[in-house]
């Protein structure tokens, strides 16, 4: 009889390591930014160990003892590829996935750009009016996809009365002043020039 509840005593120990585990490893996976494949796999992952830690206990309870050893051996394996998913597989997918999201940004600014300036060492302003969005002014290194595209100047909509209003990275503008204005094109149009067009397009 000793031996039975010593047994139990010890599958709660286990079971309640396993789940604070889990609910640890599903938090620190689900607060904040995440890649699309640990929006399937972390929940995959959290569920599974559940069952099979309380499967565990259950068979302890039911004495069991073969599926016991077969569902806490199961959750074990479970905890531990998803802390190799979280601590090894997981950053580099978040990193896959911001670049291509940023490559696929500057495509399309490239697509629909109105007007190009080359600033040198890989960096060019584009005004783009990428399909019905309003027209945006923006500063990127197209060799760079580690680094999101800085919004210079653009409309946006307000959320009342369905309005617009441009507006200007005042800051950006202020302190990159001098790098700037070495962005030409074949026209010698500046990012002042730009800066005046982008406000005459106006909001669709």
């Amino acid at each position: 009889m000793t031996t039975f509840w010593s047994r139990i005593a010890v599958s709660v120990l286990v079971t309640t390591s396993f789940v604070c585990l889990l609910f640890y490893g599903y938090l620190a996976a689900m607060i904040g930014r995440h890649s699309t494949y640990a929006q399937w796999l972390v929940p995959l992952f959290f569920y599974v160990g559940l069952a099979l830690s309380f499967s565990g206990l259950l068979f302890t309870l039911l004495r069991r003892y073969e599926w016991m050893r077969r569902a806490f051996t199961g959750a074990l394996i479970i905890v531990l590829l998803f802390a190799i998913f979280l601590l090894a597989i997981e950053p580099h997918l978040q990193q896959y996935e911001t670049r291509s999201r940023i490559n696929a940004l500057q495509q399309l600014y490239q697509e629909y750009s109105l007007e190009q300036l080359d600033c040198g060492e890989g960096y060019q302003v584009h005004l783009s009016k990428i399909n019905q969005r309003p027209a945006e002014l923006v500063l990127f290194d197209k060799e760079n996809d580690q680094q999101h595209p800085v919004k210079l100047a653009g409309w946006e909509r307000t959320t009342s009365m369905n309005a617009c209003r441009f507006i200007e990275n005042t800051y950006f503008l202020g302190t990159q002043r001098h790098f700037l204005e070495q962005c030409v094109n074949e026209r010698q149009m500046t990012v002042d020039d730009l800066l005046v067009r982008a406000r005459s397009l106006d909001c669709p």
